[in-house]
């Protein structure tokens, strides 16, 4: 079977235009020089349509689905769909400010193919950096900040285990369950320095955090060590803006924002739980750090998310 997708995106006005008599426009007053008829036109159908009409939500027994709209046995093409499409292209031509039909969203990507390096590889490799993030609320708004770390790596065979733990750290994995095979997330001391390797030692007074991520490869080995952050106070905190925020979220949280269940669950933890053990953790939600990786572009930070290979937006 042939799957069509048509071409639906039309170029938007810079400008939108606001007639000096457009407050005064409304259907239950018709203008006195208003004109009313009928339009008659047949659709031919080049493509498969689906309007949905009768729908099944889907269940752990068997999956949802959408039965088309009839009318006996006639498929039709309801009128609140005609009006819909009329409507948008309207709105376009006629320079309208396009109403609830923008859906301004970025998404992530993440693709090492080498027709993707412009948009992939060529803004991380070399560039990732990492920081703890905080978020302050201050009645209805909050501010985001990510206070800069040095970056180190640490061997599976030298993380400190939970004593017990029989999870194979090179075995797929997501980085909660990992975190459950660690014996704490710190403070450490950084006990060996080798290149950018390192090991550890228990200090309360220490500066080092072990931050683990997820294993997607099913006993990959390109993957043999996880992340060590380093406190340092020689960068200021940078903020993170509003439509970075809004990125990052949308990215994390599946676009379900009022549904945790539906979340990335490495972010539903550090949101609900936080990162590490009482009493340096508290929820991200109220206050507390998480561990993030970051790219800086134009001296603002660009994108940023919970894995070194993280999915960026796309620039722009």
């Amino acid at each position: 079977m042939t799957v069509h997708a048509p071409f639906r995106f039309a170029p938007v006005a810079e400008q939108v235009y606001f007639p000096a008599w457009g407050p005064l426009v409304t259907h239950d007053v018709p203008f006195k020089d208003g004109l009313c008829g009928e339009i008659a036109l047949e659709i031919e159908a080049k493509t498969p349509l689906l309007v949905g009409g009768a729908r099944r939500k889907a269940s752990k027994e068997r999956e949802g689905e959408v039965r088309p709209i009839k009318i006996g046995r006639d498929f039709i093409l309801p009128s609140s769909t005609l009006q819909g499409l009329f409507r948008s292209l309207l709105e376009i031509a006629a320079f309208g400010k396009v109403g609830g039909f923008v859906d301004e969203r970025r998404y992530g990507v993440r693709d090492l193919d080498e027709a993707a390096a412009p948009f992939y590889r060529k803004r991380l490799i070399n560039k990732v950096q990492a920081g703890f993030m905080t978020r302050v609320v201050n009645g209805k708004t909050e501010k985001w900040t990510v206070a800069p770390c040095d970056l180190k790596r640490i061997r599976f065979e030298d993380i400190p285990r939970n004593p017990g733990d029989d999870l194979k750290l090179s075995s797929r994995s997501d980085s909660v369950r990992r975190y459950k095979a660690i014996k704490s997330v710190g403070p450490y001391a950084i006990a060996i320095l080798d290149g950018s390797n390192v090991t550890l030692r228990s200090d309360p007074n220490g500066s080092a955090w072990l931050v683990m991520t997820g294993n997607s490869g099913i006993n990959d080995p390109a993957k043999r060590r996880e992340f060590v952050f380093v406190e340092n106070h020689r960068e200021q905190e940078l903020k993170v803006q509003e439509d970075v925020v809004r990125d990052f979220r949308h990215i994390h949280q599946n676009g379900e924002p009022l549904e945790p269940k539906k979340w990335a669950v490495n972010w539903r933890r550090f949101w609900e739980t936080g990162y590490g053990e009482p009493p340096y953790c508290r929820p991200f939600k109220d206050g507390g750090r998480i561990p993030v990786f970051y790219i800086v572009e134009d001296g603002h930070v660009a994108s940023l998310g919970l894995a070194f290979m993280f999915k960026p937006c796309l620039s722009g």
